[in-house]
């Protein structure tokens, strides 16, 4: 069974969940240039995803401030219907490094 699999054939939860944190975190940066430190993850599962299929990710920073930003994710099965929407609220700490400008 594939690592990304559950005992039910279908993909794991945890998976779904860790590539909204990292997709929601990634679309914050090309933002603000800051990842931000996780305040509140909230997933929904809305259906079973069939393992190793093709998905489609969208994300969109839908608020950000001084102190906080908001990003809604939604990821997609191959056939376009949603399995999984998320909301992830970050707090926007001020000696954070601007990954925008700054080199790796």
């Amino acid at each position: 069974r594939p690592p990304t699999e559950n005992m039910f054939s279908t993909m794991h939860g945890g998976c779904l969940a860790t590539l909204i944190d990292v997709v929601s975190t990634a679309a914050l940066v090309t933002v603000t240039g800051r990842p931000g430190v996780s305040v509140s993850l909230n997933i929904n599962y809305l259906r079973p995803g069939v393992s190793n299929a093709e998905l489609e990710v969208r994300s969109r920073v839908v608020k950000f401030g001084k102190k906080l930003g908001t990003i809604v994710t939604d990821i997609l099965d191959d056939r376009g219907e949603m399995l999984v929407t998320g909301i992830h609220v970050k707090a926007m700490s001020s000696g954070e490094q601007n990954l925008a400008t700054s080199k790796l």
